[in-house]
């Protein structure tokens, strides 16, 4: 069923997707990707091609979520919506916590938006990040050097090239907010992704582990962005597992 969650004057509606898993069951918030500059809740690539039926069917609630686009808002309105949406959710539905699933951006906006409500004091027990950015300033020099131009995905997003806002892609990056009472987290990342650098997987697991929180760092041999090809058998039971030991 489709719900409009957030109105802001001079923007367009927001509207999430929500499929129920029974009552009571736990609520997964999932995120597209599409470079902070398009996509939709309602696509997704084909790795997760039926992931809402296939997650109610496991006994869970999932609502896949729209937000404002870099063309739209700069940084943090999307993340702000992501907040909005999980706020709005829980507020209307039985489901006793919540955990966030994102991929690319999405993957970015999941963990960002999730760290940050759980330091609200949501019941966020859980974050899957598929092959999402963290920290811009080193996407250069680590495989990507398109994101340091004026028209990079992540400079639209802050709106100025990220390297003449260092401030403001520091604020950015989800990894300042790893707490050790942040809910755990799972990463999986294509080991040569041609996009997004594997090693920002890294700097997120790391983080984890400097702060002490569970993370399980699943790295994709050879898998490049949106893990094209790989049959969803290798991809999805390591992120039911992680959701099951969680709720």
């Amino acid at each position: 069923m489709t719900h409009r969650y957030r109105s802001l004057p001079g923007f367009r509606p927001l509207f999430l997707d929500l499929y129920e898993g029974g009552p009571g069951a736990p609520l997964v918030v999932f995120v597209h990707g599409g470079a902070f500059l398009g996509g939709s809740r309602s696509v997704l690539p084909p790795a997760l091609d039926g992931l809402f039926e296939l997650l109610p069917r496991a006994g869970l609630t999932v609502a896949s979520v729209d937000y404002r686009l870099s063309g739209e808002e700069i940084w943090p309105g999307c993340v702000e919506d992501v907040e909005a949406a999980v706020h709005w959710l829980l507020e209307r539905t039985a489901a006793p916590a919540v955990a966030l699933w994102g991929e690319s951006a999405g993957g970015y906006l999941a963990v960002t938006a999730g760290l940050r409500l759980a330091a609200q004091g949501l019941p966020v027990r859980g974050l899957v990040d598929w092959y999402g950015p963290v920290d811009f300033l080193t996407m250069a020099v680590e495989g990507a050097p398109w994101t340091d131009e004026a028209d990079s995905p992540e400079s639209r997003l802050l709106g100025a090239p990220v390297q003449t806002v260092p401030g403001l892609a520091r604020l950015a990056n989800p990894c300042r907010l790893v707490t050790p009472s942040s809910p755990p987290l799972l990463v999986m990342h294509g080991t040569s992704d041609e996009l997004i650098p594997y090693a920002q997987a890294l700097h997120l697991a790391a983080a984890y582990e400097k702060a002490g929180v569970a993370c399980a760092l699943h790295p994709v041999d050879k898998a490049r962005h949106g893990f094209p090809g790989l049959p969803q058998a290798r991809l999805l039971p390591p992120v039911l597992t992680f959701l099951r030991s969680v709720f």
